[in-house]
């Protein structure tokens, strides 16, 4: 339903609850980022941390549960980057809980930092999108390419389009979703959509926050979110889509209606 709508889906996983090993919480995440009910966009990966008080305290004195090791986790979490999908970004991997508060598990700050040495070490390809952003590096347009990932949900064809820039560092994205016919004409009466409408539900481009009309190499002002824009429109287009729908913030309406859509009631639509 959330991605009918046209929302952004952050799930948050743990590692190290009650009753789980390192290889079942690495099946566990495998499914989360496979499994067309899930496929999330965004996932906050956080490892059990002991706090006194809670209702684990007693299995770990019990000895029913223990936490990871440092390397134990370390390594859980390097696999797990590794099979998270190109569309999907790790935005966290630790809570905000005070090293003084935890008992035991990691009290350590830089396990993200931790979890890259590794996978340094390693030669497979990271493709999730918090390692690949570009940030306030500098690519020109002509060193990019424009990448398209199409997957399936239990309800929609999804398009993740991206710009590419040497090293496989990612620029900017857009998050396109073709609702299934079959899946509208069901559940037409509680949705907010018609058939025949697709969705952008995020759209993002990287670089630092230059001032508008100004050039520079910064990957933002440059035309690049139009250009996915356009694109994300012709591949709804020659699937058959009549129309399609973006989810904005009031901030960004003004610049929607420049890209040729109106607002329409929860959304803003452009005709195809």
């Amino acid at each position: 339903l959330a991605r009918i709508f046209g929302f952004k889906t952050h799930a948050h996983f743990m590692t190290n609850l009650l009753g789980a090993t390192p290889e079942s919480d690495a099946a566990d995440y495998r499914r989360m980022v496979e499994h067309p009910a899930f496929k999330p966009d965004e996932v906050k990966l956080y490892p059990c941390a002991l706090v006194d008080g809670t209702g684990l305290v007693a299995h770990w004195r019990d000895g029913s549960w223990r936490p990871y090791t440092e390397q134990e986790l370390v390594n859980l979490l390097a696999e797990d980057v590794l099979v998270t999908p190109p569309f999907t970004r790790i935005s966290r991997m630790i809570r905000d809980i005070s090293a003084h508060d935890i008992m035991t598990g990691n009290k350590k700050v830089n396990l993200r930092q931790l979890v890259d040495l590794e996978l340094a070490k390693r030669s497979e390809p990271v493709q999730e999108i918090r390692s690949r952003e570009i940030a306030f590096g500098a690519a020109a347009n002509d060193e990019l390419s424009l990448s398209e990932i199409a997957y399936e949900t239990t309800n929609t064809h999804e398009v993740f389009l991206q710009w590419v820039a040497p090293g496989n560092r990612i620029a900017g994205f857009l998050r396109l979703s073709m609702p299934n016919a079959d899946y509208i004409d069901a559940h037409v009466t509680a949705l907010p959509i018609d058939a025949g409408e697709a969705m952008i539900r995020e759209v993002h481009v990287y670089g630092r926050v230059a001032g508008l009309h100004q050039g520079g190499e910064n990957a933002q002002h440059r035309g690049l979110g139009r250009m996915l824009i356009e694109r994300a429109c012709d591949i709804a287009r020659e699937n058959g889509y009549t129309a399609i729908n973006v989810i904005s913030a009031i901030g960004t309406r003004g610049y929607y209606r420049k890209q040729g859509f109106t607002d329409n009631g929860l959304y803003q639509q452009r005709s195809l």
